[in-house]
């Protein structure tokens, strides 16, 4: 079994990396002000739903597909920038704020238009088609997983530890947010943040294309 020292070891490397924002953190402040804390939860759980099955992939042939096949690292570079890219442009065309606290204005419509189901699978979309969360097991896993009959206890741990530490950082950010989207919620301001927002989603995207497989 893995001891104590080695699991400390992978979460502190799991904070770390989680707690850097990323496209799955910047999605969840993004629907957290148009949308609301709560569908920016269901964001966050479709993101971290998407990390456990980009885990299970990074140890089985698609991992080693994607390890040793240009085509397919391309592939999965255009459906994640472009997906971003998408994402980021709504964003920016989003007039104002969804999460309206009290005394505030009532949320905008196109807000609610969107539903639970489709805020988790934007969430778990980003996830999936993210080539760095996939490189990020495929380099790291190796290193903890270890031999013997212990292996599939080891993955469960170690995946769902790092799901914990994702949705853990995703909490925190979006409670950090709360206060400077009450700041943000007049017409401008909104306008304001929800144009950063959306820049800097694509802005992700736009990085996709230059990752380089590692070999």
């Amino acid at each position: 079994m893995m001891t104590v020292s080695t699991w400390l070891l992978f979460l502190t490397i799991s904070l770390l990396t989680t707690f850097s924002p990323g496209p799955g953190v910047l999605l969840a402040i993004a629907n957290c002000a148009t949308l609301g804390p709560r569908k920016a939860l269901c964001s966050s759980c479709g993101n971290a739903l998407g990390i456990l099955m980009v885990a299970t992939l990074s140890v089985t042939v698609v991992g080693l597909l994607f390890k040793t096949s240009a085509t397919a690292f391309l592939m999965l570079q255009l459906a994640g920038g472009g997906y971003l890219i998408l994402l980021g442009w709504r964003q920016c065309g989003q007039r104002g704020f969804g999460a309206a606290g009290p005394g505030q204005a009532t949320p905008a419509a196109t807000a609610h238009a969107q539903g639970d189901w489709q805020t988790l699978r934007q969430g778990l979309l980003v996830a999936l088609t993210n080539p760095k969360s996939l490189m990020f097991f495929i380099a790291l896993f190796p290193r903890f997983m270890g031999g013997g009959d212990a292996g599939g206890a080891r993955f469960v741990l170690l995946t769902a530890t790092f799901a914990a530490c994702a949705m853990l950082s995703h909490l925190t950010y979006i409670a950090l947010a709360r206060p400077v989207l009450r700041f943000m919620a007049g017409g401008r301001r909104a306008r304001w943040f929800n144009g950063a927002t959306g820049l800097l989603l694509i802005a992700l995207g736009v990085s996709m294309f230059t990752l380089q497989r590692q070999a």
